[in-house]
């Protein structure tokens, strides 16, 4: 007989979702359950990054608390100021109470130092009140508990296992700043205990650029992550926003229309809608909702419009800017082109539209999907018209392969 803790849990894919899942506003590499350390040179901007994440999240409701070592609470106010000014938000006691309820700085020494003397209480109280959750830097984290970070895993582990992997299963984002190695090959992982990359789900590194720090994700474990590994994106001196690298106005192949079309037309139903509004109106993948929200505004479809200290969008023009037959068929002839017109290919129907996915082989109404066979590139074209040029499904796999930017921070707001 088994014993009962061999025993195990049955795999079901049903359990989980597979979409992508939602990102932070304004910060396209940031999701929740998941523990993040961003490393870099010492002065190279990791702390702007951080407070500028804080902030914009802020005016999303989303709940943050920054544990601060090197930076200081005058420090860390100065910088808020400073997004304040280049925002172009207004310093009233409205913003400042927002931000007040939703950002607070903690010393970071003493905290820590509380935390691991009462893990429990830290737990309970983070989860509580927080959902983003910011510690600058890992090094201050080793001095207030006495321990080596760089030379033994061993200390790392027992941290993190103790301290954040349990705020991270809570559903909390936890983002760690270290610095880089001081050897050539160390320049792009954290100093010290290889710990420091096993451990966490998500690792980037920074490096300097003449605009900007740059940032590059180096370790990808959620399956489900919005964006893969060596995706890159610029934290831009001036602005102090994330843009894809190379600017989030670059061209890109990939142009979600069906979805720049609902949220045209979910704008023009419910003028004044924000960001997030238009996300859960709309569905589905979130970051192809980020992206053909900033080509709508970017192509002057949609109107933002600042009221008080929320961003709201309005209906300039209708886009109906869709793929028309013309498009679909020269998209079946070329693959035809590249195959025998006379062999037979096999689809299946397309899925059920009233939510662009329903379960596997699904019609929508729960009757399974019959294939049909096709005998020419012909048929394909006449036959499947619907599905390759309105299914969500169809735009997904393309994202993936794309190297399209998320479109301009601000419109995350």
């Amino acid at each position: 007989m088994t014993a009962d803790w061999l025993r195990g849990e049955p795999m079901n894919p049903r359990a989980q979702p597979i979409e992508p899942m939602a990102t932070f506003p304004g910060v396209p590499f940031l999701h929740r359950n998941t523990g993040t350390i961003i490393v870099g040179p010492t002065g190279g901007g990791r702390s702007s990054l951080l407070e500028t994440i804080l902030y914009d999240a802020a005016f999303d409701g989303i709940r943050s608390a920054y544990l601060g070592s090197e930076i200081s609470q005058a420090e860390f106010d100065t910088r808020a100021g400073s997004l304040v000014k280049l925002r172009g938000h207004n310093l009233d006691d409205e913003t400042c109470e927002m931000l007040g309820s939703c950002v607070r700085y903690l010393d970071l020494r003493d905290t820590i130092a509380h935390a691991w003397s009462n893990p429990q209480q830290w737990i309970d109280g983070i989860v509580k009140n927080y959902e983003l959750l910011a510690i600058d830097p890992i090094s201050a984290v080793a001095s207030a508990l006495g321990m080596n970070f760089d030379n033994e895993n061993a200390p790392f582990v027992n941290f993190y296992t103790t301290l954040i992997q349990p705020l991270v299963t809570a559903g909390l984002a936890v983002v760690l700043v270290d610095n880089v190695g001081h050897a050539e090959e160390a320049k792009a992982r954290a100093k010290g205990a290889s710990a420091k990359q096993d451990c966490p789900d998500l690792t980037f590194s920074c490096s300097l650029a003449p605009n900007g720090l740059v940032i590059t994700a180096k370790k990808v474990r959620p399956k489900r992550a919005a964006f893969a590994r060596d995706d890159k994106w610029l934290f831009t001196k001036d602005t102090q926003e994330i843009q894809s690298f190379g600017g989030a106005t670059q061209s890109t192949s990939f142009r979600p229309t069906n979805i720049m079309h609902k949220i045209s037309v979910a704008v023009e139903t419910a003028p004044g809608m924000s960001a997030r509004k238009i996300r859960e109106s709309v569905g589905g993948n979130a970051k192809n909702v980020d992206l053909a929200l900033a080509l709508l505004v970017d192509e002057s479809y949609i109107e933002r419009r600042q009221n008080g200290q929320k961003y709201e969008h309005f209906s300039a023009e209708p886009f109906t800017d869709l793929p028309t037959v013309s498009t679909v068929s020269d998209r079946v002839q070329t693959v035809s082109e590249t195959q025998s017109l006379n062999r037979v290919h096999r689809v299946s129907a397309p899925l059920g539209a009233d939510t662009g996915h329903g379960q596997q082989g699904s019609a929508g109404n729960g009757q399974p999907c019959p294939a049909v066979t096709l005998v020419s590139a012909t048929a394909i074209a006449s036959q499947s018209l619907v599905a390759l040029s309105s299914a969500d499904e169809t735009e997904s796999t393309r994202e993936t392969a794309s190297t399209s930017a998320y479109g301009p921070a601000e419109v995350y707001a």
